[in-house]
């Protein structure tokens, strides 16, 4: 499955477009229930089919180029973990040494 996002050349020079339709949650829900049980996403549904209906050649689908820094929710969270108490042990010692020096010069 690939999904056709746009890039930021596309949205430079404003080949993307978005349009918003209202409609009953309940069609929401239906449209949202077939596009996962094929595999795609509501909005990719919806682009393909309209495409469709209109008789209209949508642009190859491109994949996100843009490689995620962690592998897993849990790496993100342990490296965001990591460097908050790296920043406190910081925090923690430039206070020390500002305690320290100012108790030399009352002294």
């Amino acid at each position: 499955m690939t999904t056709q996002t746009p890039t930021i050349d596309d949205i430079a020079t404003r080949n993307v477009a978005s349009v918003a339709v209202l409609m009953p949650p309940g069609l929401k829900d239906r449209i949202k229930e077939h596009a996962d049980s094929i595999g795609q996403s509501s909005m990719q549904y919806i682009r393909e089919l309209v495409a469709r209906d209109l008789g209209y050649e949508l642009p190859a689908a491109t994949e996100r180029t843009r490689v995620s820094k962690y592998a897993s929710a849990e790496e993100k969270e342990a490296a965001t973990k990591a460097k908050a108490k790296e920043r406190r042990d910081l925090i923690k010692d430039l206070m020390a040494k500002h305690r320290a020096a100012q108790a030399a010069a009352e002294a």
